[in-house]
């Protein structure tokens, strides 16, 4: 009898300890992939990576011996024109896609459809376009023929940069972003004056997604910042510089992560074209904020900038530049970093490394499963 009831508390008690043995196991296994993926995750670099392919197309110096004077902003039409707001000359002057030269509109002045020093400019889907003057404070609306037919004014506010994102304008601000219709009408206004997230300090660049997140270049406070729809905050990247008494410039300098965000611009392939004007450089980030690779060079050879003011795409691979203190324009490719990119689950999931420790966990199970068969079968046995 003594020995029937040993059998059987040993029967009754093999369950749970094998229950509890492979729970252990799956965890320590489990454990192990989560190690795995943490260490085989690549560290960022601490050094913005260039990427390879970058090119120069071509470069627009103006129409002939009328040459472009420190142009500041450019823009892309549907049809593919390129539009410049070349600043100095107080005009717009239009090229196709080729460069070649097509005709220029703007009348300089301080009356009503009149521009003094344009600085900024975006082009609907109709062709119409838009062109702020910093300098009057206002915003003039050219139609298909380039005939001025509506301006409106930002008394005391300070018109920075325009975008058009279907049926809505978006304006920066000073004191933030105006969203409005395409005929002017203020519909909502979004961030204020700050450097606290969600604020803005002289935003000079616009985007809008398709979802209406909104990323800007918040030049002095030196960072890119995403908002959604409605003004909340997404993400910063950068932040202004950290200053104080007995701080080297040299030090100061090595906190910024932007040199001056100036513009920006949605490439086709979802992600963020930033010019950094001090670095004379286009960063790319993704929409998470993430910097992927940076192109350019400071200088005043092909595919280099000196103090660069605006970038806009073109499509595709390609983008349209406004090299403002080289008085030209360029059309630069630049190879999209995710183009073609494995998925980061997918990459993880087909990886040979964690392949093999799924098929040892799976061993590892089957063979508690059988050792544990095996020992209720010997318990049954020496019962009999």
């Amino acid at each position: 009898m003594v020995e029937e009831s040993v059998v059987t508390e040993g029967t009754e008690g093999e369950p749970r300890t094998y229950t509890k043995l492979i729970i252990f196991l799956l965890v320590v296994v489990l454990g192990l992939l989560y190690l795995y993926y943490v260490l085989s995750k690549p560290m960022q670099p601490l050094v913005t990576p260039r990427l390879k392919g970058y090119t120069h197309v071509l470069s627009i110096y103006g129409a002939g011996a009328d040459r472009l004077y420190r142009p500041t902003e450019v823009a892309v039409g549907k049809d593919g024109k390129i539009f410049v707001a070349d600043t100095m000359k107080h005009r717009i002057m239009v090229f196709d896609r080729n460069g070649r030269f097509l005709t220029k509109f703007g009348k300089k002045g301080k009356g009503k459809g009149e521009i003094e020093f344009p600085s900024a400019i975006t082009v609907d889907d109709n062709g119409r376009v838009y062109v702020i003057s910093y300098n009057l404070s206002k915003l003039i609306i050219y139609n298909q023929r380039y005939k001025p037919y509506w301006e409106i004014t930002f008394p005391g506010l300070g018109p920075l940069s325009a975008t058009v994102k279907g049926k809505r304008l978006y304006i920066t601000t000073r004191a933030g972003i105006m969203i409005g219709d395409l005929k002017g009408n203020l519909l909502t206004t979004l961030s204020r004056g700050g450097s606290r997230k969600g604020e803005v300090n002289r935003p000079t660049g616009i985007a809008v997604d398709n979802r209406g997140n909104i990323y800007l270049a918040d030049s002095m406070n030196y960072r890119i910042e995403a908002l959604d729809k409605k003004g909340k905050p997404l993400w910063v990247v950068g932040a202004p510089p950290k200053t104080g008494p007995g701080k080297p410039l040299e030090e100061v300098e090595r906190t910024r992560q932007f040199g001056l965000p100036v513009s920006l611009t949605l490439g086709p392939d979802g992600n963020l074209y930033v010019m950094d004007a001090f670095a004379g450089e286009i960063l790319i980030l993704d929409k998470k904020g993430k910097i992927l690779g940076k192109v350019g060079d400071w200088g005043q050879e092909d595919g280099q900038f000196y103090y660069p003011a605006g970038i806009t795409s073109a499509g595709g691979d390609r983008f349209v530049v406004a090299d403002k203190f080289n008085d030209r324009v360029q059309v630069v490719r630049i190879p999209s970093p995710t183009a073609g990119a494995v998925l980061p689950f997918a990459q993880w999931a087909f990886n040979p490394y964690v392949i093999a420790l799924l098929i040892l966990a799976i061993i590892t199970v089957l063979t508690w499963m059988w050792y544990r068969r095996w020992k209720r079968q010997r318990a049954q046995e020496e019962s009999a």
